[in-house]
């Protein structure tokens, strides 16, 4: 392998061994120490990470006070900006609003896992502090854990473009494999992978004991946690009601922190990818529809990025011998596909 695919330090987490009996991997916690709150005293805990983002927390903030449930928390944590006190002085003496600066781990992942270890909610909600929550969300997420049927869920969203030249620049994005309620574990990976943006929630407990988010990923921490709910048995609930209003393409401005999805640099997040299925690939069987996705997201992404030399290492890894040729093909088609796509875009 290349130095330009990442190598395994089981820092995190160790991946279990899939030939070793699948209960016995259920009951195994992932590694990651994560602060444990003394007693779960509330239903629902909603984290705002935040990092320099004072012109559009308010919002966030403001929507997650509109739909918080009695008996329920909301706990912002400032990564280490201190932006966030100032920015919320409106609301600051609001009982249910807890604002506390990242003892842990700086970053997105170590943000939220600092506020999943004080939370005192059974469940965990997340919300970004750049989207909206709907305000009957929480409810239907405690409806949905209170059912039994599922540890963790997400659901649709308003996905809503500042970039458009229309005044329509408000879609529905959803699932049309997924049906309202727990998804079968028949159905495939690609169809129950969404980002933390997707209206996530979690039981605290559950999210412990996965391992929480990994440190090491600086972007794709939510397809790495998605895989071992999945992976490990966890059933997952969809809502197909939306429950966040996710806002896409505004202008941050030169003193506010920029949009993760926009400043990403591609190696870092083909190499995030990358390290996304050489933690979890072993859950899903050999030859599986589950696997072969993990493998494509990375092959797809690398494609349409140009990072070329990533993903030459990473084929070259790939077993068996006639998948790595399937891949290669699969990469070849994708950045054919990428060419003409540019070509299409640079008309007139």
């Amino acid at each position: 392998m290349g130095s330009g695919t990442p190598r395994l330090n089981n820092k995190m987490y160790e991946t279990p061994d899939r030939a070793t009996n699948r209960e016995t991997a259920k009951k195994a916690p992932g590694s990651a120490k994560i602060q444990r709150s003394p007693a779960m005293t509330h239903r629902l805990s909603i984290i705002i990470p935040t990092y320099n983002r004072p012109s559009i927390l308010p919002r966030a903030v403001a929507s997650a006070l509109a739909a918080c449930p009695e008996g329920s928390e909301i706990i912002v944590v400032d990564d280490q900006s201190d932006t966030a006190q100032d920015a919320l002085q409106s609301v600051v003496d609001d009982p249910r609003l807890k604002i506390v600066t990242n003892k842990g781990d700086k970053g997105a992942a170590g943000a939220r896992n600092f506020g999943v270890g004080i939370a005192r909610g059974q469940v965990i909600l997340f919300l970004d502090d750049d989207d909206e929550m709907i305000a009957d969300y929480p409810a239907r997420v405690l409806a949905a854990s209170d059912q039994g049927g599922a540890d963790f869920g997400f659901s649709a969203v308003l996905l809503v473009n500042h970039g458009a030249d229309t005044a329509d620049n408000v879609t529905l994005k959803s699932w049309k494999a997924l049906q309202h309620g727990v998804i079968p574990a028949n159905v495939h990976l690609q169809h129950k992978m969404p980002g933390l943006c997707y209206g996530v929630w979690v039981r605290k407990a559950v999210f412990q004991d996965v391992g929480g988010l990994c440190m090491e990923q600086t972007v794709d921490e939510d397809g790495d946690l998605f895989c071992r709910l999945h992976g490990l048995g966890h059933a997952c609930w969809f809502d197909s009601a939306p429950g966040f209003r996710v806002h896409r393409a505004y202008e941050t401005g030169s003193q506010i922190a920029p949009q993760l999805t926009r400043s990403t640099d591609p190696t870092l997040e083909t190499n995030c990818r990358i390290r996304t299925y050489q933690k979890n690939h072993e859950y899903f069987p050999l030859r599986s529809a589950d696997r072969w996705y993990l493998i494509r997201r990375v092959l797809r992404y690398a494609a349409y990025k140009g990072v070329d030399n990533v993903a030459i290492d990473f084929l070259q890894d790939i077993r068996p011998v006639d998948w790595r040729l399937q891949a290669w093909l699969f990469w070849k088609a994708k950045k054919v596909s990428a060419r003409r796509n540019r070509k299409y875009r640079k008309r007139p």
